[in-house]
């Protein structure tokens, strides 16, 4: 059985008294144990706000209107506030974009990961304090710096600090949204190279968001490509790199250079995301493809390519 379970997930957010936005239609994926999934797309597709619903904290508009969220084997878009209150941080938590805005700025290090570790665990406050020195020891910071506020830490640093407040209550599943947004490549690589030893040394499954394909080919095991709040591709990592089948991921995948491959600009996508507001008749990505047909001003299929590749397009894979 999977760790966790999303099928035909529908997120609205309210506007108006009389007008609803549908943020995300029909998302539908597992986790398993020790796997690491990568939601992938532009900004405003849907992937932030998939993400929140997993742990009920979507802002007050927005609200889960039907699908179904199964961790272990338990129901989240139902559980009572007690049941939600054990699942954040104890049993999933999240890494937030951007750190320098998640801390707080008047709190020492310290002071934040033992307020965390003592809401959601009945420890002394003297344990907790060993509990943060253990945590920032496995994040590769010097514990001297935990009495240091968050804006005498660098970028990275601050990450870190992130990840250790993450890992505080020993959770199955981590969630990093955008966990490398405003680093520079080297950090960026330092970051994802410290997430996959964690990964491995405490048997975490994970769920990376993100709009960069280049990073992820060696730390992610599966990809959900999102666009204009559906999963238009969905399989292993491999499949998707190797053989995309929707026009949305090769666009993607040639968005970025190549080491080593042909020189030039690299290739762009035509155009805007959708408004979501609006009442899709046909394929949501038809006015951007470069491959669009008469036919994809229809809904499009669920195909299926292999054991678990699927992709949502009238056109069958080349």
């Amino acid at each position: 059985m999977a760790l966790l379970s999303v099928k035909d997930l529908v997120i609205e957010f309210r506007l108006s008294k009389r007008k609803n936005i549908r943020a995300v239609s029909g998302v539908s994926f597992t986790l398993n144990q020790g796997e690491t999934l990568a939601l992938v797309g532009e900004s405003g597709s849907g992937k932030t706000t998939t993400a929140l619903s997993l742990m009920r904290l979507l802002p007050n508009n927005g609200a889960i209107t039907s699908g179904e969220i199964i961790y272990a084997g338990k129901d989240v878009v139902n559980a009572p506030d007690e049941r939600l209150r054990r699942l954040r941080w104890k049993e999933i938590a999240i890494i937030f974009q951007g750190a320098m805005n998640a801390l707080n700025p008047v709190l020492t290090i310290e002071k934040q990961i033992v307020e965390v570790i003592m809401l959601h665990e009945d420890i002394s406050e003297i344990q907790a304090r060993e509990r943060a020195v253990e945590l920032i020891k496995r994040v590769e910071i010097d514990p001297k710096r935990l009495d240091q506020y968050p804006h005498e830490f660098s970028g990275g640093m601050r990450q870190r600090v992130m990840i250790a407040m993450a890992l505080a209550c020993n959770p199955k599943i981590i969630i990093g949204d955008e966990p490398t947004t405003a680093l520079d490549v080297m950090v960026q690589a330092q970051i994802f190279e410290l997430l996959e030893t964690l990964k491995k040394e405490m048997s975490l499954s994970m769920i990376l968001i993100t709009h960069d394909l280049s990073i992820l080919g060696d730390i992610c095991d599966k990809v959900a490509v999102m666009y204009a709040g559906q999963i238009v591709e969905y399989g292993d990592v491999q499949s998707i790199y190797c053989d995309p089948k929707h026009p949305y991921t090769e666009k993607l995948l040639s968005s970025y250079p190549v080491i080593g491959g042909k020189r030039g600009i690299p290739d762009s996508i035509p155009g805007l995301s959708p408004d979501m507001a609006e009442d899709f008749q046909g394929c949501r990505f038809e006015p951007r493809c470069h491959k669009a047909l008469e036919i994809c001003k229809t809904l499009p299929p669920l195909r299926t390519c292999g054991e678990n590749h699927q992709y949502l397009c009238h056109l069958e894979g080349d």
